[in-house]
Formats: C-alpha cells, sequence, structure tokens
C-alpha cells in the first residue's frame, strides 16, 4: 500500500511541475482531499484550480462537490449553473443537480435532472444508479431492479453499487446481483 501512494504522489508531483497542467494537479488534490474527509484542504485547492483556469467545468463539478459534502445545496446549485454556462452538453452536470436535489429529498427533481444526464450520456453508471435507488424508494422495485441491474452491467467492478444494493432492494439484492453477473459473463 505505502508504495502505491508513493506512486500516487510522484504523479501528482510530475502533473505539478507542467504549468500547462497546474489546474488539473489542484483539482485532482482537492478530490483526494474529498475523498479522505478534509473539506478545507479541498475548498483551498480547488479554487486555486478555478482560478488557474476559470473556465474549465470539470473544476467547478469538483467545487460543487465540496458544497454537496458539506450540505450547502444552494451554492452547489449556483456552482453548477455557472458550469452548464461553460459546457451545456457535459452529463455530469445534470447528474450532480440531480444529486443535490436528491439529498435534499426533492426525487421528483432529482429525476428530471438523470433523465437529461441520461439523455448526454445513456450509460452514466452512477446517474442509472441513482435513479434506481429513487424507484426503489417510491416502491418501483421492478423499475429499481433493472436499473440496477444495468449499473452492474455497465460497471460491474464499481463497489459502491454492490454496497447500496442491499439497501436500496434488500429482498431482491443477491438475485439482482447474480443475473447482472452473469449477464456480463
Amino acid at each position: 500500500m505505502e508504495n502505491d501512494h508513493g506512486h500516487a504522489i510522484q504523479a501528482l508531483m510530475s502533473i505539478r511541475q507542467s504549468s500547462a497542467h497546474l489546474g488539473e494537479y489542484y483539482c485532482l488534490l482537492a478530490r483526494a482531499y474529498l475523498l479522505s474527509g478534509q473539506p478545507e484542504q479541498a475548498f483551498h485547492e480547488i479554487n486555486t484550480a478555478i482560478q488557474l483556469n476559470p473556465q474549465d467545468p470539470n473544476y467547478l463539478l469538483t467545487l460543487s462537490r465540496y458544497y454537496q459534502k458539506s450540505g450547502d445545496q444552494r451554492k452547489a446549485l449556483e456552482t453548477l449553473e455557472k458550469a452548464a454556462s461553460l459546457d451545456p452538453a457535459l452529463a455530469e452536470i445534470p447528474y450532480s443537480i440531480a444529486v443535490s436535489y436528491f439529498i435534499a429529498d426533492d426525487f421528483e427533481v432529482a429525476s428530471r435532472y438523470l433523465e437529461r444526464a441520461l439523455q448526454r450520456d445513456p450509460n452514466l453508471d452512477r446517474a442509472i444508479f441513482l435513479q434506481g435507488s429513487i424507484n426503489a424508494d417510491q416502491g418501483k422495485l421492478n423499475q429499481a431492479e433493472e436499473l440496477l441491474a444495468k449499473a452492474i452491467r455497465i460497471s460491474p467492478r464499481n463497489p459502491s453499487i454492490y454496497a447500496s444494493m442491499g439497501w436500496c432492494l434488500p429482498s431482491k439484492a443477491d438475485c439482482v446481483t447474480q443475473r447482472a453477473i452473469s449477464a456480463k459473463h
């Protein structure tokens, strides 16, 4: 493990050396801080990336994730509107908007944005999975099962899909997972 971390740090340091990729370095660092539960550092690093390249919608997506994790869905949505103005075709933007509405328990609006995301990228596994989760929460178990199985077929190695199936479809999780795995092979 320590060797893997060393390689990751070396890779980030090599990106840092190139001024053309400096914004990417800070964005990756911000994502790493978000994943490791260090939001203050993430906020600082992503703002540095945005200052270096304010026209990159991916940096704004990362900033919106910071706001989502911090519980400020209003700021997340404002940030996503700015990202949409930079790249209106990016499927990740309506998906991220849907996440904010999902966090706020507005499943109807979240579903509308997931539909938009899937129109732009029909194989966006996270959007398919989130819609399946919403369907399960609303008691639409057959639709949920189909969507969750599709998400597994698209990304069979995504552990979060398997981990979440138990709470989405507790009685069907094992059979859905087994059918999806066998359909992939």
